[in-house]
């Protein structure tokens, strides 16, 4: 579930364009706005007579809902975060869960649960490999901050302790109708490197936050985004996030942190704006970069 996570925020998503009406039929990692790589084209494509691409995210979309919420016959296993509400039919009644997030930009889950009558099961909470000290399962990477804080749980109001079991934080008690949890995930942006076996991103750092992975996009950035590159990891107070305000981006979340900047006048200190990698190439055809340089 933590790899399906990142590749439906990230991979699935950059498919399409925020309008739904371009496609990418590749998920590159670099590009410089110019240079054509999908189809012919230096961006998006639009659509053409063999789609079978978009067809298949047409058909994948619809199936996330159901990717939610798993049930044994006293068990609630809650896989994927987002505002949803569903009934889930347990051995002793149904049980009415209605979840309340505004992730994945934001970590804090609630979950008002509602059985039919008072009965005791069980509700597992994924706790996603991101909020440790990886960003996926796996050694192809590692985080390279020093970021320590983790998950926390409450049930109505009162802090719980987290008893982890395969990678779920597990609650046991006689659950009784408009009982809240409130999860915590924490968000802070993460920086991470790759193994070093994979040669293209030695020497490179990746931004993400939460379960996205950012990317710098030239518009942003008043030109080619080659330039930037990350000489020593910033200090948490020296990171901000913000919103676009309007346009296609609204509402999305943007990071801005102090990198270096190669400049036809020399090597000086500048800012980086960076944006979710699934909404990049939405204002039209620009330089693009993930895996940022650590040297000029």
């Amino acid at each position: 579930m933590d790899v399906a996570e990142v590749a439906l925020f990230n991979n699935s998503l950059a498919g399409m364009n925020l309008n739904g009406n371009k496609f990418f039929y590749v998920n590159p990692l670099e590009a410089d706005g110019y240079s054509p790589f999908n189809h012919g084209e230096p961006g998006r494509s639009p659509w053409f007579e063999t789609a079978c691409c978009p067809s298949n995210l047409a058909r994948m979309l619809p199936q996330v809902s159901g990717m939610m919420y798993a049930y044994t016959a006293n068990e609630i296993y809650v896989s994927l975060y987002a505002s949803s509400h569903t009934v889930i039919p347990l051995k002793q009644g149904k049980v009415r869960v209605h979840q309340v997030s505004a992730y994945p930009y934001n970590g804090q889950v609630i979950l008002e649960v509602t059985p039919e009558k008072a009965q005791r099961f069980t509700i597992k909470f994924r706790i996603p490999t991101w909020t440790g000290s990886q960003f996926v399962p796996g050694s192809l990477y590692r985080y390279c901050d020093q970021y320590t804080a983790g998950a926390e749980l409450a049930v109505n109001g009162k802090a719980t302790p987290l008893h982890m079991k395969k990678g779920f934080a597990t609650v046991t008690k006689t659950w009784k109708p408009g009982d809240m949890v409130s999860l915590t995930l924490p968000m802070p942006v993460r920086f991470s490197k790759a193994n070093v076996r994979v040669e293209a991103d030695r020497n490179r750092i990746a931004v993400t936050k939460g379960p996205l992975v950012y990317c710098a996009e030239g518009v942003d950035n008043h030109g080619a985004v080659q330039r930037f590159f990350i000489d020593k990891l910033p200090a948490p107070e020296q990171i901000t996030t913000a919103k676009f305000a309007d346009g296609i981006m609204d509402q999305i979340t943007t990071i801005s942190l102090p990198v270096m900047a190669s400049e036809r006048s020399g090597v000086q200190a500048a800012t980086l704006t960076l944006i979710p990698y699934y909404s990049w190439n939405n204002r039209g055809n620009a330089s693009m970069i993930v895996w940022l340089p650590e040297h000029p």
